[in-house]
């Protein structure tokens, strides 16, 4: 049985490894005539990957009193050459931080493995709900 989604938000997750598949725009491109902005696009996702430390990726983020999951949006499902979906224990999470962002903020997610990135609006109020569902279990 599951447990109750406590919160459940859109959101962007930082994915280091993310490829965008690009062969169904590639097609239209050489089709229109215009092969130029396929290689352009590549050339942007390729500066986004090395200035961010990897791709942004959308979807939703659901906290419950066990794990906080993400999944990708049905778009970026499409767009991506792999499923970035995972879930994390709660019991992997060692803590969690608050970056102020431009439009929207960054939580940031330490595990016992590593960290994670989700970009959302009202990312403060998120990691304080996480952190107090964590606190709880």
């Amino acid at each position: 049985m599951s447990s109750p989604v406590i919160v459940r938000k859109v959101c962007n997750c930082l994915v280091p490894e993310a490829e965008a598949d690009l062969s169904g725009y590639s097609l239209v491109t050489r089709i229109a005539g215009v092969e130029a902005a396929s290689a352009a696009l590549e050339a942007v996702l390729a500066g986004f990957r090395r200035s961010y430390g990897g791709l942004w990726v959308g979807g939703t983020v659901e906290l419950t009193a066990q794990a906080l999951s993400f999944r990708p949006n049905a778009v970026n499902r499409a767009f991506h050459k792999g499923d970035y979906s995972f879930t994390v224990p709660l019991q992997e999470i060692v803590g969690s931080t608050y970056e102020r962002g431009f439009v929207t903020s960054i939580v940031v997610v330490a595990t016992r493995h590593g960290r994670f990135k989700l970009r959302c609006y009202g990312a403060r109020r998120f990691r304080e709900i996480l952190e107090r569902t964590r606190a709880a279990g």
